[in-house]
């Protein structure tokens, strides 16, 4: 895969992660981490991969017992 089609592949996923965020976020619910990787199809530490290189300003990641659940609070700044 060329390095173009790797960036608009990383970009389209980024960019379902954050729709999937915000649609959740509407709802008023969190996201936990395995909830987005089943609605998502990405492997689970490409998503976690995401959140922390790509949308760290964006989203808060936090614990809920033994699980990571992910609070999205917008664009950073």
């Amino acid at each position: 895969m060329g390095w173009r089609r790797q960036f608009e592949t990383r970009e389209k996923r980024i960019n379902e992660l954050r729709v999937l965020l915000k649609q959740k976020q509407n709802s008023g619910r969190d996201y936990f981490i395995q909830e987005l990787v089943n609605d998502t199809d990405i492997p689970r530490s490409t998503v976690e991969r995401y959140l922390y290189e790509y949308l760290n300003e964006e989203v808060e990641i936090y614990y809920e017992g033994p699980l990571k659940k992910i609070r999205y609070k917008g664009h950073g700044n």
